[in-house]
C-alpha cells in the first residue's frame, strides 16, 4: 500500500549464490552480449538505467492520456513511437545531469505528489480523478496502475525521477533572462499594427477580354519558337488520342418561365408574348453576327447572361457533344452536332434559356504540332495581354484616386472597375470599344477588400508576403487617399490605401511588460533547456554512457510493416537514431496533433 513497508528483500544469501553462479556460467560457455548489457526486454541503457519494452508500453499509455496517438501507417508518419522512446530518455538523461549536481528527489516526494492527485508527464502535471476530492482513493489508483501495466512500485520510482527532471530544468529556466531591448522590439512588433483597403486586379480576369487576331499569334510564334516549343512538349498529352470535340462558343438569353397548369388565360398571353420578345431579341442577335458583320464574341459580352462565358465572349472551350456530352443542356449538344466551322445555330428553345451557339472548329485524334502550337500561342497571347490589360486598369485606376476621386465611389458595387472614369486608354492602338470591355458583360467587377490589422512584417492578410507593399504602408503620409504605386502581387496587380495604423507607445510597453517577459523568458528557456538535454544525450551516447540495443529498437520502430516511400521509392520517415528527439518534451508530436485540431484526451486512467 501507498506509503507503507512493500515486503522484504528475500534472503540475500540465497541470491548472491545464485548470482555468482550465473557468472560463472556465463563466463565458461559465453552469454549473448545483448543479454548482458540490456537484460531480456532491454531496449537500451541510459547512464546504468535499463530501460525496457514495459517501461516503453507505461511511457505511451501515459502520454496518450495528454496526447491522443494515432495508429498505423499515421503513427509512423508522425514518429509516435520515436517520440515515446525519446521522452523516457529525456528524463533519465535530465535524471542523471541532477543526480551530478547533487539536486535530490525522494520516493516520499512522490508519493505526496501522487496523494494529492498528480502525475507527471511530458513535463505536464495531469490530474487522477481524485484531484479535485478530498482525500486520496487508493483503490482508484490502483485501477488506474492495472491499465498503466505498471506496478506501483515503479510507478513511484518513475514519478520521482520526473521530479528529479523537473528540478534540472527549472534550474535552466531560472538562469534565463531577457534583455530589456529584446522585450522592447516584441513588443514594438506585436504593436506596430496596420489594415489596407486594397483593390485587386487579376490577370486572368483581363486575359478573358482579349480576343487575339491572327497577327498577333502569328507574331508571338515567330518571335517565341523556342518557349513554344518548350510548351509543346510539357502539354502535348492534351493533344493526343482526343474524342471528337468542337470548338463550342454560345449566348445565354433569359427565357420567361411558363405559368403553371390551369393558369387564367390573361397570364398565359402574357407568357407567350415575353417568349416572343425574347425570341425576337435572340433572332435580331443571330442577324448581327451573321449579316451584320459583328462578331460573335461582341454579341455575348453585350447580351450573353451566362456567368461562366459572357465575359470570354461566350468562349466554352472544347467540348465532347456526343456520347458524355458537353455538360452543358441537351439540345445544345444536338445543335452543335449538325454546325459546320463558324456557323451560328438558329435559336435554342433550352429549359434553362434560350440559346445562340457557333461552332469554331472541329477535331479527333491527335491533334497536328503546328495546330497544337497555335492554340498554345492564343492562350498565351490572352496572358500577355491580359497582364498589360490589368497593369493598365490598376494604373488608371491609381490615377483617378490621386486626382481626387474617391475610391468607395469609384469602386461602388455594379461599376465596372476598368480604371478612372474614362476607362482604358488606348492599348496597341486599338479603342477600348473595340476590346468589348465597355459592354456590359465586358468589365470585371472589381471591388474593395480590407486586410484587418496585421503587424509590421507579417504577410499581408489575403494578399501574401509583400514586403515592398508593406515598407510603403508604413513610411506613407498618413493623411494620403492612396499609395502612390501599383503592386504585383500573385496573380496580377492591386492598388492600395491605409485604413488604419497602431504604433508601439511607452505606456503600452509598461501595462505589458510583465506578461511579455514571462512569454519570452519561457521561449528562450524552453529552448535552452532543449538544446542542453539534446547535447547530455549526445555526449551520453559518445561516452557509451547511453548503449543501443540496436536491433531491438528497429524492431520496436518498424510499426509491423514497410516504411513509406514516394513514388520513387525515397523513404517519407527519415530513419530513427536515439537522441533525435530528445529535450522537445513531446513537442512534435504535440505540435502535429495540435494542427489537426486534437487537443487533449479525456477521461484518466481509473476513472
Amino acid at each position: 500500500m501507498l506509503g507503507l513497508e512493500r515486503g522484504k528483500g528475500g534472503n540475500i544469501v540465497v541470491w548472491l549464490i545464485l548470482g555468482v553462479l550465473a557468472l560463472a556460467f556465463g563466463f565458461t560457455f559465453g552469454l549473448p552480449s545483448d543479454q548482458l548489457s540490456f537484460g531480456e526486454s532491454g531496449l537500451l541503457k541510459v547512464h546504468g538505467e535499463n530501460v525496457t519494452k514495459e517501461d516503453f508500453a507505461y511511457q505511451r499509455r501515459a502520454i496518450s492520456w495528454v496526447i491522443p496517438l494515432p495508429e498505423g501507417e499515421e503513427a509512423q508518419n508522425m514518429g509516435v513511437r520515436e517520440e515515446v522512446l525519446e521522452a523516457v530518455i529525456e528524463r533519465l538523461v535530465l535524471v542523471h545531469v541532477g543526480e551530478e549536481l547533487g539536486l535530490g528527489a525522494e520516493l516520499r516526494d512522490a508519493e505526496l505528489l501522487t496523494k494529492d492527485g498528480f502525475l507527471i508527464v511530458l513535463d505536464q502535471d495531469r490530474p487522477w480523478p481524485w484531484a479535485d476530492k478530498d482525500a486520496f482513493d487508493y483503490e482508484m489508483l490502483k485501477r488506474g496502475l492495472m491499465q498503466f501495466n505498471v506496478s506501483e512500485a515503479r510507478y513511484l520510482e518513475i514519478q520521482r525521477q520526473e521530479l528529479l527532471a523537473r528540478q534540472v530544468r527549472d534550474l535552466i529556466a531560472a538562469s534565463v533572462t531577457v534583455p530589456e531591448a529584446e522585450l522592447w522590439t516584441k513588443y514594438e512588433a506585436d504593436n506596430n499594427q496596420l489594415s489596407l483597403r486594397y483593390v485587386r486586379f487579376p490577370v486572368s480576369d483581363y486575359s478573358e477580354i482579349v480576343d487575339p487576331t491572327d497577327d498577333e499569334i502569328d507574331a508571338y510564334i515567330e518571335k517565341n519558337a523556342d518557349s513554344l516549343q518548350e510548351s509543346w512538349e510539357t502539354n502535348q498529352a492534351r493533344f493526343l488520342k482526343l474524342p471528337a470535340q468542337v470548338d463550342l462558343r454560345l449566348i445565354k438569353f433569359a427565357k420567361p418561365i411558363a405559368p403553371p397548369p390551369g393558369s387564367p388565360a390573361e397570364m398565359v398571353a402574357e407568357h407567350e408574348a415575353k417568349l416572343e420578345a425574347a425570341r425576337a431579341a435572340v433572332a435580331a442577335a443571330r442577324s448581327r453576327i451573321t449579316e451584320g458583320g459583328e462578331t460573335f464574341a461582341a454579341v455575348a459580352r453585350e447580351l450573353s447572361i451566362d456567368a461562366d462565358t459572357a465575359r470570354s465572349g461566350g468562349y466554352y472551350g472544347w467540348a465532347q457533344v456526343t456520347d458524355s456530352g458537353s455538360g452543358l443542356e441537351p439540345v445544345i449538344d444536338q445543335a452543335a452536332q449538325t454546325l459546320e466551322d463558324g456557323q451560328v445555330s438558329e435559336l435554342i428553345d433550352g429549359e434553362e434559356g434560350l440559346y445562340l451557339v457557333m461552332v469554331a472548329g472541329h477535331r479527333e485524334g491527335d491533334v497536328p504540332e503546328d495546330i497544337a502550337k497555335r492554340e498554345l500561342a492564343t492562350n498565351a497571347v490572352r496572358s500577355v495581354r491580359g497582364r498589360e490589360l490589368a497593369k493598365r486598369a490598376a494604373e488608371e485606376a491609381l490615377l483617378a484616386v490621386t486626382s481626387g476621386t474617391d475610391l468607395d465611389e469609384l469602386f461602388s458595387p455594379g461599376t465596372p472597375a476598368l480604371g478612372g472614369p474614362g476607362g482604358l486608354p488606348n492599348l496597341g492602338g486599338e479603342n477600348i470599344e473595340d476590346l468589348g470591355l465597355g459592354q456590359p458583360n465586358g468589365a470585371p467587377k472589381r471591388t474593395i477588400e480590407e486586410t484587418g490589422l496585421f503587424a509590421n512584417g507579417q504577410s499581408v492578410p489575403g494578399i501574401g508576403a509583400q514586403p515592398t507593399l508593406t515598407n510603403k504602408a508604413w513610411n506613407s503620409d498618413p493623411k494620403a487617399p492612396i499609395l502612390d504605386e501599383v503592386f504585383e502581387v500573385p496573380g496580377g496587380f492591386a492598388i492600395a490605401a491605409v485604413d488604419e495604423r497602431q504604433t508601439a507607445t511607452r505606456e503600452g510597453f509598461v501595462e505589458a511588460r510583465s506578461e511579455l517577459y514571462r512569454e519570452l523568458a519561457t521561449q528562450r528557456a524552453n529552448g535552452v533547456i532543449s538544446g542542453f538535454t539534446k547535447n547530455q544525450c549526445f555526449l551520453g551516447k559518445a561516452r557509451v554512457d547511453i548503449r543501443v540495443n540496436e536491433n531491438t529498437v528497429k524492431a520496436l520502430m518498424n510499426y509491423g510493416g514497410e516504411t513509406p516511400a514516394d513514388a520513387d521509392g525515397v523513404p517519407l520517415v527519415p530513419p530513427y537514431h536515439v537522441c533525435d528527439r530528445v529535450g522537445d518534451r513531446g513537442g512534435l508530436l504535440q505540435l502535429a496533433m495540435m494542427l489537426r485540431g486534437q487537443g487533449n484526451v479525456g477521461a484518466p486512467p481509473g476513472s
